[in-house]
Parts: structure tokens; sequence; C-alpha cells
């Protein structure tokens, strides 16, 4: 197990932020402890006092990353009373969050799900975790929006939360591939129309 005496957090956050940009740009199995360590500026020997191991590592990096996720969507939705416009804050974000140039190289937790779902277990569960947490906060916020715009309509929210999440998944593969990051904006801005239309609005 690592040592935890006299850790620095700011170690662990350069830690962190190191693994999370390689195995963005370079994939889970293409990013060494030796690599993580240069980017970091920690000697491979400081690296053990905080995380016993890639694994270990890859899967606190990837924890940080939905949760910052999600509070930068709870952010956005606010304490606005109004469900509908909390739907339409929620899919602002996305489209906000896809001009930053991090989005170019796509999804942390999409990339792992990709990589490693057939051959690590634990990533796997973890993986599953994040995405049913996203479409389920969705999910929350959608149902809301139905029942106060469309109560009769009889889709449920939680496949079009679901929807949405696939649709944000692929629409990022296709700008790391094409190197646009357009794709995001575009996407959301369909998915905005096909959801008023759900609405009817």
């Amino acid at each position: 197990m690592p040592r935890t005496a006299a850790l620095n957090p700011k170690t662990r956050e350069k830690l962190l932020d190191a693994a999370t940009s390689l195995m963005l740009s370079q994939g889970y199995n293409g990013t060494s402890v030796d690599a993580i360590c240069a980017e970091a500026g920690v000697t491979k020997g400081s690296f053990f006092h905080y995380f016993e191991s890639k694994d270990e590592l890859g899967r606190a990096a990837l924890q940080r990353f939905c949760t910052k996720m999600e509070w930068k969507f709870e952010l956005a939705i606010g304490l606005d009373k109004d469900p509908w416009k909390r739907v339409l804050g929620y899919l602002d974000a996305v489209e906000q969050i896809a001009k930053d140039p991090e989005a170019s190289r796509g999804c942390l937790l999409g990339g792992f799900a990709a990589e490693m779902c057939d051959c690590n277990s634990a990533i796997r569960s973890q993986c599953c975790s994040g995405f049913r947490s996203w479409t389920e906060k969705f999910g929350e916020v959608l149902a809301a929006a139905k029942k106060s715009v469309a109560p009769r309509a009889a889709w449920d929210p939680h496949e079009v939360a679901e929807h949405f999440i696939a649709v944000l998944e692929g629409s990022l593969l296709l700008t790391k591939a094409q190197r646009d990051p357009a794709v995001v904006a575009r996407n959301v801005r369909h998915f905005r129309a096909y959801l008023k239309g759900l609405c009817g609005k």
C-alpha cells in the first residue's frame, strides 16, 4: 500500500493531471508510469508514495474526471425552477465544455471504456458506474421537464438521457478523429431539436 505520511496534495494533483493528459492523448496502455512521472515532474520513487500502481492512479484519474464533469453540469443546471430551462442549461453546458481545446482529445471515460473494459473488470465496473451516474442525473432533469411540459408523452426520460450520452460520446470520438470541435455543437443542436419535438415545443 502507498505510504500516507507527509504526502503533498499538490503532488498528487500533478500526478492526476499528468495521467489524465497522457491517457487522453496516448491511451491507458500507451502511458507508462515513467512518462507520467516525467510529465508531472515527480520521481518514480515519489510516485509510489501516492499510488501503488498505474491501475490505481488511472482509476483515481477517471473518478476525478467523472466527478468534475458532474459538477460542471450541476453548476450549469443551477437552481432555476423551470424544468425546461434546466434541460436547456444542461445542453448549453455541454456545448460550452466542447469548445474547450481539451474536448478535441476526447473523453477519458469513453476512452477507458473503449480500451479497458474487455481486460480490466475494475475499470469496466467504474466505467459502467460513470455512465450510469451521468445518465441518471440527466434523466432526472428530463423527467421533471417531461412532467412539466409533456406529461402525457410516451417517451422514457431515462432512455432519452441514455440516447444523449451515446450521442455525446460518439460526437467526442468524431471530434478527436476529425480534429473538429464543432461536431459536438452540431449534434447537440440536433438533439435539442429532437427533444423539442418529443416535448411538443
